[in-house]
């Protein structure tokens, strides 16, 4: 069934054209995931195809028995309203119920107690109530009579989220979901909307959620859309397929326009034969000479500052609030090129812990010692606010003139192209800067100071995919110390290789690994404890010590990768060989087919054999 149809749907803002003529349908079932750069309009067609936005040309259909759930990236909530009122506000039948059967448990009234328990049985609510406080203590909200004044923005767009969950829609848009979720949160949300028959498209930089949870991607890429069934490395597989394409298109459109253009310039002005075709003809030649592929790679490029033998050392570090003890008795002598990785739930103390070891909090008791070259660059969570009319060059150039990168100086122009602002988009007011640019922006001004020791607080949010994936990169190769607390777990697993784990008490423990090794050390060690006791809470870590020494045997996260693919590959390398002696087997004398087939089969060999040699290798560190 076609649930929703977009016809050459076009949009602009202030100038710019974020998408024209797009054209898609989603049909029921699918899951899809909307990817680009930031600022190419996701969130904008969110709300056109929401009934929020008009488009400038276009039509969207939608189909009359759907409902459509909406979460969009800053969710309008009331503040004069607990959170069960806000979640259960609406004119829908069962939330009518719940409300007349809340406001009778308060009451001595016995009709109104009747009429309650007649409408909650005539609509089977009973379990409707108890549903939405478990999706919203799975998301985190526990105090339902909180007022929605007093919630973090966090909280608040958690809670929205849970509503818009709560309410079962048919076709569920959801925009960046996993932003201000724990990592437990996006796992419990995975698991949900995989199993979920819900149709869904959504918004997401999470690698890892968008590869468990959606079954085809849609990427809006230089105001087009382009259709992808499969995973995201399929994906990257076309994209890598269309870029190619699109450079011999490219070429041979220049080519073509300069003899169009030798043609156009040798016509005398007056002569009114000149073919309305051609001239037509070369205006669209000249479109495509000059299209752009909208794929300029951001390069993570700064000359990080020498660093010394001490870099940090910290030494029985405490803090407490009145309310909670956030950690005790904290000791670590941070080494070079040390890649770590917090891990815990919201509200553990994670940022509070990087704000003592940075200096912008002062420990109840303990020390810190920083070393004489370490040079910290500290990407907070909150958003730097600048004058709103202030352009991005000018902000950059207000911190300095050029940049040092390698051996070479950089002017801010030139530097800011490798970070992804081109030519116009330099002089954008901070104002129009969308939040993925700002983020962009926040993490430049960050590096400007080329710092050794680098603390990043939640630094994807609102990113796009392709940008998380440079930063990535320049995370696994830089060379100075870094300490990273993110939810993106494809980041975590490339960026860190040892994790300090919070929630467990006021104790911050140290685990050798990145995020999928301890994923993997918590269901073993839970298999291993479920046969003797009933595990009280289903995402609670295992109380077992947790392996602090570095294990030599232990393979890193690229190594399980390659052991699972060699694996793939030696059970295919058997297969092909099982057919080509049964070929040989059966080619009678032709002695032409046998040589062929016995050359092939050779060469098959050689690699079955590198490979398996391989697989015992990695089998016997693991």
């Amino acid at each position: 069934m076609n649930y929703l149809s977009v016809s050459n749907l076009s949009k602009s803002f202030n100038e710019k054209t974020l998408f024209e003529d797009l054209t898609f349908g989603i049909q029921q079932g699918e899951k899809i995931a909307l990817v680009g750069k930031n600022g190419c309009g996701k969130s904008t067609l969110f709300t056109i195809l929401s009934g929020k936005t008009q488009p400038d040309s276009g039509d969207v259909a939608v189909n009359k028995e759907i409902k459509i759930g909406l979460l969009e990236q800053t969710p309008v909530v009331q503040n004069d309203k607990t959170v069960l009122e806000w979640i259960f506000e609406g004119s829908d039948e069962i939330v009518k119920a719940i409300k007349l059967y809340d406001e009778a448990m308060t009451t001595e009234d016995a009709d109104l107690m009747a009429k309650a328990f007649e409408e909650m049985d005539r609509l089977q609510a009973w379990d409707y109530e108890q549903r939405c406080k478990s999706i919203l203590s799975e998301l985190g909200i526990n105090n339902f009579n909180q007022m929605t004044n007093l919630m973090s923005g966090g909280e608040k767009r958690r809670m929205a989220l849970a509503k818009v969950l709560i309410t079962e829609p048919d076709l569920l848009l959801l925009d960046e979901p996993t932003n201000h979720l724990d990592l437990s949160m996006i796992a419990w949300l995975e698991n949900y909307l995989s199993k979920s028959d819900t149709t869904l498209l959504l918004i997401t930089h999470d690698r890892y959620f968008l590869d468990t949870v959606c079954n085809t991607i849609i990427e809006i890429s230089a105001g087009k859309l382009y259709k992808h069934s499969g995973k995201y490395g399929s994906y990257l597989e076309n994209k890598e397929e269309r870029a190619r394409q699109q450079e011999v298109i490219t070429g041979k459109a220049q080519n073509l326009y300069r003899k169009e253009l030798d043609w156009m310039r040798r016509q005398p002005r007056a002569r009114g034969t000149k073919a309305k075709y051609r001239v037509e003809a070369f205006a669209e030649t000249e479109k495509k000479a000059n299209e752009k592929a909208d794929e300029n790679k951001i390069q993570w490029q700064v000359k990080g500052s020498r660093q010394g033998n001490k870099v940090l050392e910290a030494h029985n570090l405490a803090k407490s609030f009145p309310d909670k003890k956030i950690f005790e008795n904290f000791t670590h002598v941070f080494t070079r090129k040390e890649k770590l990785g917090l891990v815990g739930p919201n509200g553990s103390g994670k940022s509070t812990f990087i704000k003592v070891l940075s200096g912008e909090l002062k420990p109840d008791s303990g020390r810190i010692d920083l070393g004489e070259t370490t040079k910290i660059g500290w990407l907070k969570q909150e958003e730097t606010s600048y004058p709103p009319n202030e352009r991005v060059i000018d902000i950059v150039k207000n911190i300095t003139e050029y940049i040092e990168v390698g051996k070479k100086q950089l002017s801010v122009s030139v530097f800011l192209q490798t970070f992804g602002f081109n030519g116009a988009e330099q002089y954008t007011p901070f104002y129009k800067l969308s939040g993925g640019e700002k983020k962009r922006l926040q993490l430049i001004i960050t590096l400007l100071s080329n710092p050794n020791f680098l603390i990043l607080d939640e630094p994807t949010n609102d990113l796009d995919l392709d940008t998380i994936n440079s930063l990535a990169d320049f995370l696994e190769s830089f060379e100075g110390s870094l300490l990273l607390i993110s939810h993106d777990r494809y980041l975590m697993d490339l960026a860190v290789d040892e994790l300090f784990l919070f929630g467990q008490g006021p104790e911050v423990k140290l685990f050798n690994g990145n995020y999928t090794d301890y994923q993997e050390y918590l269901k073993t060690n839970r298999n291993v404890n479920s046969s003797t006791e009933k595990k009280a809470e289903v995402d609670a870590p295992a109380p077992v010590e947790v392996v602090s020494e570095k294990t030599k045997s232990k393979l890193s996260y690229k190594e399980k990768k390659e052991l699972e693919d060699l694996d793939k590959e030696i059970e295919k390398l058997e297969s092909n060989k099982t057919v080509l002696i049964e070929k040989m087997n059966t080619s009678g004398n032709s002695y032409d087919v046998i040589l062929a087939v016995g050359n092939e089969l050779k060469a098959l060999e050689d690699k079955l054999e590198q490979h398996t040699f391989r697989w015992l290798e990695l089998k016997e560190k693991e």
